[in-house]
This record gives C-alpha cells, sequence and structure tokens, in this order.
C-alpha cells in the first residue's frame, strides 16, 4: 500500500509487473506471503493496489484495510469490500494487466528470434571479456 500511495503507479514498476506476466513469474494474491520481503512483493502490492483503484476506486483501499483491522483478514476485507472472492481478485487483477500489456504481448519475440549471435564459440562458455591491446 505504501508503495502504491508514494509512487502511484510509476514507470519501474510498470517495468518490473510486465517482465513478470511476460516471463510468467506473476505470484498470485494469495501466494504473496511467500515472497514477503522481496521487491517483486511490494510491487505485486502496488500493481494490486492500483488495480483496486482504477476498478473501484481509491476509497476502496481504504475500506479494505479497515476491514482487515476488524480481524477478518484480507480474504474478509475483500469479500467485504468489493465482494469477490480472493480467487476472482487475483484473476480480475491478472487479466486487467493482461490487457494493459496485451499489444507489448503481441510484439514479444523469443530469443531465437530477436538475438543475433555475437561469436561463433559453441563448445564452451564465455566467462569474462577481454579488454583489447589496441586501447590505449
Amino acid at each position: 500500500m505504501a508503495e502504491y500511495f508514494s509512487l502511484g503507479w510509476d514507470v519501474e514498476t510498470q517495468m518490473m509487473i510486465g517482465d513478470a506476466l511476460f516471463n510468467e513469474r506473476l505470484v498470485s494474491i494469495q501466494d504473496l506471503a511467500l515472497i514477503e520481503g522481496t521487491y517483486l512483493m511490494y510491487k505485486e502490492g502496488q500493481s494490486i493496489m492500483y488495480f483496486i483503484a482504477q476498478t473501484y476506486g481509491e476509497k476502496k483501499i481504504g475500506e479494505i484495510f479497515y476491514s482487515m483491522n476488524l480481524r477478518q483478514g484480507l480474504k474478509g476485507g475483500i469479500e467485504k469490500v468489493l465482494h469477490v472472492s480472493l480467487d476472482e481478485l487475483n484473476l480480475m487483477w491478472r487479466d486487467f494487466l493482461r490487457r494493459k500489456y496485451w499489444s507489448l504481448w503481441a510484439q514479444k519475440r523469443r530469443i531465437p528470434e530477436a538475438a543475433i549471435m555475437v561469436t561463433k564459440h559453441t563448445d564452451y562458455v564465455l566467462m569474462s571479456s577481454m579488454v583489447s591491446s589496441y586501447i590505449r
């Protein structure tokens, strides 16, 4: 919540969430506790708050947290204020993000299609770069 109210929907969050969405690394709302304390957890939380604000209005975020304080927890707060289950909210959030990034998703290319091989070394792994002796 702090990320959303301090930064809003910033470019860094858009990049991070878009990357997680494209690479299928978004964690469901129900499983966010599994990545507690990680940068992705904060950015996903920011994204969820943005989705709720865009869909239901910012006032609903405060109402959810108030309901959570009444010992209803996140699940109870969501159900009481938004009238949807946590599972439904998770699906709605993911659909919201897919629609938001759909045009970018359509342009996405896999590495073999988008990359150009710059070396011909296939028998071993290059571990470090070497500075040319011609650079002075």
